[in-house]
């Protein structure tokens, strides 16, 4: 789910009249400005306008004026300029200083003072963003409106669209499951770190990555307060932080992976989810709603084993927490089925509730003939029947690591197991 939220500024020009009938066209004009918070829903007052400054800059690229003032977490403040008449570019910015903004774009502590020149790249520059942002920091926002004449002839007003600079990822937890939980944290990704544009695109969609960002294939977030959610219950625990501008594809599966630090009656675990299709960016502004419902899956797999002769059955010897070391004593085509049910006594899932994913394949001696595939609500492969490097029979180990996506909804319960695939002598 993505809401956009959207913050406005607000000019409404009153224009002022000298007692004089010969007004010199360079005369300076008072403007008086609203500033505008337009939130969609519930926001914290750090989305909010907390501080707040607004630059004119003239065709010269002088700056003009320069306003500026500080809030208490409001929707809306009032303020007033005076520049000459003209026609103006209007940069504006909340949470987030003229002497931080300066520092962050490498420019000297006055590039942003009445009667300095703006730099010439200033609208396509970059500012440098960690991955994530802390639920309790004030989120700065920008935005900037060209053509912005001011006269003493009419009335006028101007809207100026400034915008979060940062995605807002919230998460939703219920739990339906027989255990209490209290979630102490995520694991999220793929994200990025690195520049990003000081101004949005204008065009909603896709974010287009600066040049020059880090790719991290998980970033872990630990929840300053753990969100409690009892069993069964019905209620929702929220938590959120803010992320730099995202896509999902450097994931192999093209696909945002989210793993859920929790404790289970007091007993740490760890669940893992794939979010849906639906959801391949993160641009800055959006908010992200994701609701993840807590179940008590079980897993089981099932081993198929068809050797060119009788007698050789696959053996699963061991099972050791979510590893799995299954014995063959000849070559031969084996497929691996993935038994889901929620609860002990739940019935098992249909094959289409259920896809697979094959994260990593190691076959150092070369016991596998070919790489092993998903298909058919399973995983198979074939052992080979070529002879190993002494002669005699090809003896060894593969590790599969494989990944059961159960379908549940926006987030999708991931299964991460990984399997030791020994060849034995018969």
């Amino acid at each position: 789910m993505m809401i956009k939220r959207a913050i406005y500024i607000v000019a409404a020009m009153a224009l002022l009249w000298s007692c004089s009938s010969t007004d010199e066209p360079s005369a300076a004009v008072k403007a008086g400005f609203s500033i505008k918070s337009r939130a969609m829903g519930p926001v914290s007052d750090n989305e909010l306008i907390n501080s707040w400054w607004v630059m004119l800059v003239g065709a010269d690229g002088v700056i003009a004026d320069v306003a500026e003032g500080t809030a208490a977490g409001v929707e809306r403040q009032s303020f007033e300029t005076e520049v000459n008449k003209g026609v103006y570019r209007v940069y504006a910015f909340a949470n987030i200083g003229r002497g931080a903004l300066a520092r962050a774009l490498g420019l000297e502590p006055t590039a942003f003072d009445k009667g300095a020149v703006l730099a010439a790249d200033f609208d396509g520059r970059t500012m440098d963003h960690g991955a994530i942002m802390d639920a309790d920091e004030e989120v700065p926002m920008s935005g900037r409106l060209g053509g912005v004449r001011i006269s003493d002839r009419v009335e006028e007003s101007f809207a100026i669209e400034v915008v979060r600079m940062w995605g807002k990822v919230e998460f939703e937890f219920s739990n339906s499951s027989g255990r209490d939980i209290e979630v102490t944290g995520v694991t999220f990704g793929p994200l990025y770190s690195g520049p990003a544009a000081l101004f949005a695109y204008g065009v909603p969609g896709k974010p287009e990555l600066a040049e020059g960002v880090k790719e991290h294939a998980q970033v872990e977030y630990a929840f300053g307060e753990a969100a409690s959610v009892p069993a069964g219950s019905d209620g929702v625990a929220t938590r959120h932080f803010y992320v730099h501008e995202t896509t999902s594809e450097a994931h192999p599966t093209g696909k945002y992976r989210l793993s859920v630090k929790l404790r289970r009656d007091g007993a740490e675990s760890e669940e893992l989810f794939a979010l849906t299709e639906d959801l391949t960016w993160i641009n800055r502004n959006d908010h992200i709603l994701i609701p993840i419902d807590f179940l008590d899956w079980s897993l089981r797999f099932d081993c198929k084993f068809a050797p060119p002769i009788g007698g050789y059955p696959a053996v699963l010897i061991e099972e050791v927490n979510e590893e799995y070391y299954i014995r063959f004593g000849s070559s031969g085509r084996f497929t691996l089925s993935a038994l889901v049910r929620e609860g002990p006594d739940g019935d098992y899932l249909s094959p289409d509730r259920m896809e697979f994913d094959i994260v990593s394949v190691e076959d150092p001696a070369g016991i596998l003939d070919g790489k092993p595939v998903a298909e058919d609500g399973g995983v198979t492969g074939y052992l080979s029947d070529q002879p190993g490097p002494d002669g005699g029979e090809r003896l060894g180990r593969a590790t599969i690591e494989l990944a059961v996506r159960v379908k549940d909804g926006p987030a999708d319960h991931v299964f991460n197991r990984k399997f030791y695939i020994i060849r034995d002598k018969k």
